[in-house]
């Protein structure tokens, strides 16, 4: 088994929450009612049958809904902590607003902390039962990133599988981590 902690993030209402209880298959509905995020949560839940370095396994994931509230930046270094990817979010309505606070985020939280465009995916949060592609998110920094489409009202079973070629990506890295450093100790 391999665990990873994954990091949610992107601007305040893109649909983070509502793309992380998907994700973690914990539904918890409040109605059309919008309810902030306060600083993060965390989602724990596994991946079952991932291929993972060519063999399957069970990836415990660590999903931690950050918010997109700039009041909670002080809690960012904690949340950073150990991560080993960002998924960001955005809200394909409103692509040139999210644009520039994704940049930002990207410094953050992939640039700050070491972490490469590999161990990212872009999520493109679309709502309504047929809006169509939402396309390439503008910015340099998200040139060699994968982008997705993410609409829960039409396409749940290619949000799953694009997220389980993510989590099977990111927990490659870091069973590779684990080895390369369990072979440092014996000296191998």
């Amino acid at each position: 088994m391999v665990k990873i902690k994954l990091l949610l993030v992107g601007p305040v209402q893109s649909g983070k929450t509502h793309l992380a209880n998907f994700l973690a298959d914990a539904f918890e509905f409040s109605g059309d009612e919008y309810w902030p995020t306060k600083g993060a949560r965390i989602l724990e839940f596994d991946v079952r049958d991932i291929n993972v370095n060519n063999r399957k396994d069970k990836v415990d994931v660590e999903l931690w809904d950050v918010s997109g509230d700039r009041q909670y930046e002080g809690c960012w270094p904690a949340i950073q902590h150990e991560a080993n990817g960002v998924l960001f979010v955005y809200s394909a309505s409103r692509v040139e607003r999210d644009a520039r606070e994704l940049e930002a985020l990207y410094t953050s939280f992939v640039q700050q902390q070491g972490l490469r465009d590999s161990q990212c995916l872009v999520m493109a949060h679309q709502q309504g039962a047929d809006p169509g592609h939402a396309g390439k998110l503008p910015g340099s920094s998200f040139a060699t990133i994968p982008q997705v489409d993410a609409n829960l009202d039409a396409n749940t079973n290619q949000i799953r599988s694009d997220f389980n070629g993510y989590v099977s990506q990111v927990a490659g890295m870091v069973s590779e981590a684990r080895e390369k450093a369990e072979r440092d100790i014996v000296g191998k």
